[in-house]
């Protein structure tokens, strides 16, 4: 909490995170002078979720500031300790030193200014360009210390056959947006519009919410700068994250600095329990899958087996609003599994127990739930979190190739009909 005076409000947020396997669902103790913002008490959180709730803090006549809230899960209270620093009144003889305020940073609007554009051809990141800025560069990042990178689409992987098909394509589409292009004259009179020129960044399906992504700038010929927060695309809309800082190239030997006064961090409660995945791959064609997951060797992972199940959410009958995801197993799962064994392996001086697996019978260009519910000496372990296994779609047929062969055959019909008709005759 903040500066708490009287008479007036301050506001904090709680994040709460599920690390369990199951749909955690708790609920807020309302204090005395803390209440949520929205007035909402039950709380519901999907597994892997986080869920920030914002809190209002109000001191009445003679109250005194409190120390912690509590949280109800599973018939058991668990306390949140809250900060709040009392008003301090103001010494007659201090008078405040002004102090110059930069400008505020242009920053690029999530879901405004920059938003997730899905469509047939694939999907992109789209921006307005603002006057004043130039070198827009999309950059990405995997979720980890990898450095930022300028993003570029991975080049398929195609023959020759489809190399040409592609290029006849690429070749169509240049032509029609001539023919359809209007030729517009420019108008000097005419006033500049605000709204600004739209720009676009396909990228790879594979990389849609796994992946940090964040735009840079130059204004007015400085460096490029990030304007806009980090983000990750998770359900077609852009969420931000709070970004890792960058690895070091080098360490160099600095001397050590004054310890300076450490901010409370925000509370969080872990609600559930979950196994944690090293690391998890997957590499999917139109009907299998073939899956790999890596576990701490501390955990003694000696088994497993996979759950196949389904993301329901409950409606709210009053607001119509779905609730959080819950992951109902399905029994049969509609696909073959094969587990293939379990391992150890090493990568960076660190051990793994590796657990590898193969899923069947899958439809092509669909996306099926699953997690991994692990087995140690003392029995199943926590399930994991829910594992997205997406196939390749079937080619389309292919009218473009049966058009342009139907109509140069019909054009050859043509000239040698032509050619029947006016030859000599002997």
């Amino acid at each position: 909490m903040g500066e708490v005076r009287a008479g007036t409000a301050s506001e904090a947020v709680l994040v709460l995170r599920n690390e369990g396997g199951a749909t955690a669902e708790a609920k807020l103790f309302d204090h005395e002078s803390i209440t949520p913002v929205n007035g909402v008490t039950a709380i519901s959180i999907a597994p892997g979720a986080e869920l920030a709730i914002p809190l209002k803090l109000k001191l009445k006549k003679n109250q005194t500031l409190p120390t912690g809230i509590s949280i109800s899960f599973q018939a058991n209270e668990v306390p949140v300790a809250i900060k709040a620093i009392p008003a301090s009144s103001p010494s007659p003889t201090a008078t405040p030193t002004p102090t110059a305020t930069p400008p505020p940073a242009a920053v690029w609007a999530l879901n405004d200014d920059i938003t997730f554009v899905p469509a047939p051809e694939g999907p992109a990141i789209a921006w307005r360009e603002k006057p004043g800025y130039s070198n827009f560069v999309l950059q990405h990042r995997a979720e980890g210390n990898d450095p930022w990178k300028p993003y570029e689409l991975p080049a398929p992987h195609e023959g020759l056959i489809e190399w040409f098909w592609n290029l006849v394509r690429k070749i169509e589409k240049k032509i029609e947006k001539f023919l359809t292009t209007e030729i517009k004259r420019p108008d000097v009179d005419a006033m500049a519009t605000p709204e600004q020129p739209l720009a676009k960044t396909p990228i790879d399906e594979a990389s849609v919410g796994t992946d940090l992504w964040r735009l840079t700038a130059a204004q007015n010929g400085s460096p490029a700068q990030p304007v806009s927060a980090t983000f990750r695309i998770e359900q077609g809309k852009l969420v931000a994250v709070k970004d890792q800082p960058e690895p070091q190239q080098e360490a160099s030997p600095v001397p050590t600095p004054s310890p300076l006064p450490l901010t409370q961090p925000k509370p969080v409660v872990r609600l559930g329990p979950e196994t944690s995945m090293a690391s998890a791959g997957i590499k999917a064609d139109r009907y299998s899958a073939l899956l790999q997951v890596a576990f701490a060797t501390d955990l003694g992972v000696q088994s497993f087996r996979l759950e196949r199940g389904a993301m329901v959410s409950e409606i709210d009958p009053k607001t119509e609003i779905p609730g959080a995801p819950k992951f109902e197993p399905m029994n049969p799962p509609e696909a073959e599994i094969e587990l293939l064994g379990v391992g150890e392996g090493e990568a960076e001086g660190r051990k793994f127990t590796v657990c590898l697996a193969r899923i069947s019978q899958l439809q092509p260009g669909t996306r099926t739930y699953w997690r991994l519910v692990p087995s140690g000496p003392a029995g199943e372990l926590p399930p994991t979190s829910v594992l997205l296994v997406d196939t390749e779609p079937l080619p389309p047929w292919p009218w473009n190739t049966i058009l342009l062969g139907a109509l140069f055959a019909l054009l050859a019909g043509v000239l040698y009909l032509r050619w029947r008709v006016n030859r000599v005759p002997r």
